[in-house]
Parts: C-alpha cells; structure tokens; sequence
C-alpha cells in the first residue's frame, strides 16, 4: 500500500496520505484531497479490502460501499475515487 499511496501523491495534486499499520495485520491508507476524505482498509479476519469516501460524520466505519478481496482492485477503485473518474456517492470529486 505504501507503492498506492506514492502513485496517488504523485499523479494527482493536492494528494496528502497517511499509512497505519496494526499489530494485528490490519492496514488503513487514509487520502486527502481538498476537503474530501478517503479510506482503503485491510482486514486480516476478512481476508478482504474496503474502499469508501469518509463523510462529515464518519468516524471509523466497519462498513464500506466497495469491498474486495485483491489488493489491485482495492487500489483501482480508490484511485477512481479520489481522481473523480468513479462515482462516490457523496458528491462531485475534487
């Protein structure tokens, strides 16, 4: 995920990242971009991926409008995301 986060920062502007990684295996990739907010999360107990913008009101979410279970998908959805070329449901992109 560190490779997705370099390759968002450096394709579109006004991207900003921050990478977590857990004890546990979990993984968060939080993007910022204007005022909009995106997550892509890694479950281990899931063996699966979740991709959703982050709305005013959203804390942390167990939840998310994309899901997969390869990395690659994960990472296309979230760069069509934050590049507007994918619809996220919470308006028009950056």
């Amino acid at each position: 995920m560190e490779a997705l986060a370099a390759e968002l920062r450096r394709r579109l502007d006004g991207v900003s990242t921050e990478l977590s990684v857990f004890p546990s295996g979990a993984v968060f990739l939080d993007v910022r971009r204007s005022d909009r907010a995106w997550v892509l999360t890694y479950s281990p107990t899931h063996d699966q991926f979740g991709v959703d913008e982050l709305g005013d009101q959203d804390g942390f979410t167990t939840s998310y409008r994309y899901t997969t279970d390869k990395l690659a998908k994960a990472a296309q959805i979230l760069t069509g995301l934050v590049a507007g070329t994918l619809p996220s449901g919470r308006g028009p992109a950056a």
